[in-house]
Order: structure tokens, then C-alpha cells, then sequence
């Protein structure tokens, strides 16, 4: 009995530290017919007063489709535990929405 308590401990030990996250395609937070532009941006300091980092646009993507579809190809993972937070200087995505939300998205954060 303490044999099989130890193997099914060893069985569990082995996936928690072997799968912390899950391979996935990555979800906006609207339908893709709900987005009104693509850009990349600098995000600056961080304002405080309004809540939001202020930005330099790089660059607008004029073709939205056609990211959309290259976008889809990237290698995303979804990642249990703490959540991490975009920060000042960072290059990011921002996909802004006809609602007037928007999301920010880079290498290691949503």
C-alpha cells in the first residue's frame, strides 16, 4: 500500500512540475469584427491620474486580415499562476476595439 501511495505522489509531483501551462490559440477579448485598428506601440510612463501608460505608435497596421491570420499562427501558451503585467518601454499590440477598449499584448503578457 505505502508503494503505491509513493508512486501515485511521484506520478503527481512529475506532472506539476512538468505542466504549468497549456498550449492554446490565443483570444481577444472581442470578435474580430469588433476590431477597429491594430498598432504597435512604446508605452511610456505610466499614468496614474487617467490609469493607462501613455504611448508612441510605431507603427498603425493597415491590413488587419492578414495579421489577424499570421497572428493566429504564433506559438501561445496559457500559463497558470501569477498573471503577467505589461510595463513602461515595452513594444506591444495594442488592438483597440469600436467599443473603445482595448488590449495590450506582447512577448510575455495580455
Amino acid at each position: 500500500m505505502k508503494k503505491v501511495i509513493a508512486f501515485s505522489l511521484l506520478i503527481c509531483f512529475v506532472f506539476a512540475l512538468s505542466g504549468c501551462y497549456l498550449d492554446v490559440e490565443y483570444e481577444f477579448m472581442y470578435d474580430a469584427s469588433e476590431i477597429e485598428r491594430i498598432e504597435i506601440v512604446e508605452l511610456l510612463e505610466f499614468d496614474s491620474e487617467n490609469r493607462r501608460y501613455n504611448e508612441n505608435i510605431i507603427v498603425t497596421i493597415d491590413n488587419t486580415e492578414e495579421f489577424l491570420q499570421e497572428f493566429s499562427e504564433i506559438h501561445c501558451e496559457k500559463i497558470f499562476g501569477e498573471p503577467c503585467m505589461v510595463e513602461s518601454y515595452m513594444i506591444v499590440i495594442k488592438v483597440a476595439y469600436l467599443n473603445g477598449n482595448y488590449e495590450l499584448i506582447n512577448h510575455i503578457a495580455q
